[in-house]
């Protein structure tokens, strides 16, 4: 059934995949325009901040404009997630452009609960997200299934939901470390947004899913919510405006590059037309105000424009993903000299690190969550064992997991997956390891807790301890010692290997 479901998902993608701008009849000639603006996944973009101004501004000047969000707004760049408060020059800048709404995605969970309670008290707009109940539910009064507005005459409701892709300690959450989600219960997404979109229809003239959900929920929703209007996306980072069973769904890739506009045109009451439209923030001039206020959030951490080392010749994030396993092996941890290294590479959060000098900042953003070194000793079986449960692992809803079926962990030992038709891993091989002996390992703190700690056959039999060292201070140590000036490995080190084409 599930493939069948696929392949209708298929059908109705390819179908609509050129089409970019849409209106549910001939516009008309004349009559009120509402403008719904949507954002996603900013990820503390503040660069293009301004741009976005501008464009907020010139849709302002032509009718209402209603500014939403569908998440993610932190975790992306050190003069953010580095400031005293995490996120908060952020959420001041989107108060000041005058958003009226947005839901919450996985990375607003970043630092926990309590911090996020925080920061809903700095929130000027609503925040909704159906799906989420806050054991402290004092501290997040803001906190709604959905909203309504009401613009010439018709009512425009917008209701919100995180993914729930993940299993930690036995339940759903979104996205992340089981620790960030303490204090917080989750209800499947899809389900949840398909009751509450069901709900605002029946006393709304046009209801927008503002989802964290990414690309295949948003398909499977859909195909089975016929009452939602519009799924404003994001999650996956895909570009994307399509319609699928008679339903539009967009998403702006990341860091404000894209936002997408709905032009509700009203008359007499009723929404008599619909167009969208997907805008490249860079077409717009930066507004010379939020250009300022960039400028000083930037200015008050002089230190993050520290010189800390000089690359040769241009990173790719392979050759980033590289410099952090060269940084975590090439350190001795109070005697333990690491035989063996595994970084995830979801973890490495920038694209790559440009010929020449390298700035401070750069090297706090390409590891935003602030990891911590673990080490242990692993066998070659358990290493594979390692390897091969992440490459096979599903998401909460029996779906690939969307960093599965990927070279995702880095080592600087070799290792070839050998892969079944269907895509799966069969087996995992470290040709160059022993086996029956114990490697010294070392690995960053996400890939020893929530995969080691939690894969069958390494939970409760791999010891994996906290050393308590900031990644970042070995990166920032590994470029200290290249005199001579850093030199990438843009190389993948690991490889996937078809039994089908017998090419193992």
């Amino acid at each position: 059934m599930r493939k069948l479901l696929f392949v209708v998902v298929a059908c109705a993608l390819s179908l609509a995949a050129a089409q970019w701008r849409r209106s549910d009849s001939c516009p008309a000639a004349d009559g009120q325009h509402i403008y719904i603006v949507t954002t996603n996944d900013i990820h503390s973009a503040l660069d293009n901040v301004p741009r976005l101004a501008s464009l907020v501004k010139q849709y302002r000047a032509k009718g209402d404009v209603l500014l939403v969000d569908s998440g993610d707004r932190c975790s992306g760049h050190t003069f953010v997630d580095d400031a005293p408060m995490p996120g908060a020059s952020i959420v001041s800048l989107m108060n000041r452009l005058g958003y009226d709404a947005a839901t919450l995605g996985n990375h607003e969970f970043d630092y926990g609960m309590e911090h996020l309670a925080d920061l809903f008290d700095l929130y000027d707009f609503e925040i909704v997200c159906a799906n989420l109940a806050a054991d402290d539910a004092a501290r997040f009064g803001k906190l709604s299934a959905g909203c309504v507005f009401e613009r010439g005459g018709v009512k425009i409701a917008f209701a919100g939901v995180v993914d729930t892709e993940m299993i930690n300690e036995g339940r759903i959450t979104p996205a992340g470390k089981s620790a960030a989600f303490r204090g917080a219960k989750f209800s499947p997404a899809r389900e949840t947004a398909a009751r509450v979109v069901d709900s605002l229809a029946r006393d709304n003239d046009f209801v927008v899913l503002l989802s964290h959900m990414g690309n295949k929920t948003d398909s499977l929703l859909a195909l089975s919510s016929p009452s939602c209007r519009w799924i404003a996306s994001g999650h996956s980072h895909d570009r994307r405006a399509t319609d699928v069973g008679g339903i539009h769904i967009s998403q702006n890739a990341k860091s404000l590059r894209y936002v997408t506009v709905a032009d509700l045109t009203v008359r007499g009451g009723r929404i008599v037309s619909v167009d969208y439209e997907q805008l490249p923030v860079s077409e717009f001039e930066p507004d010379p105000e939020y250009v300022e206020a960039v400028a000083r959030i930037r200015a008050a951490m002089p230190e993050m424009f520290d010189t800390v080392g000089r690359a040769e010749y241009e990173a790719t994030k392979d050759g980033v993903a590289n410099l952090f396993v060269e940084a975590l092996a090439g350190h001795d941890y109070d005697g333990f000299r690491p035989e063996v290294t595994v970084y995830h590479f979801g973890g490495v959060r920038i694209g790559g690190i440009p010929a020449g000098d390298i700035p401070r900042w750069l090297i706090y953003d390409s590891d935003i969550f602030r990891s911590t070194v673990f080490i242990g000793e692993m066998t070659r079986s358990e290493l594979e064992c390692l390897v091969k449960t992440k490459y096979n692992s599903q998401g909460a809803d029996g779906g690939k997991d969307k960093e599965s079926h990927y070279v995702y962990l880095r080592s600087d030992v070799p290792y070839r997956i050998d892969t079944l038709p269907g895509g799966d891993a069969e087996r995992v091989v470290f040709p160059t390891l022993d086996d029956g002996r114990k490697y010294r390992v070392a690995m960053c703190n996400y890939v020893a807790e929530e995969y080691v700690d939690n894969y069958e056959g390494l939970k409760g039999v791999v010891d994996m301890r906290n050393t308590g060292i900031p990644v970042r201070d070995l990166l920032l140590e590994r470029l200290a010692a290249s005199a001579d000036g850093y030199r990438p490995d843009n190389r993948i080190k690991q490889y996937e290997a078809s039994s089908e084409a017998g090419n193992y």
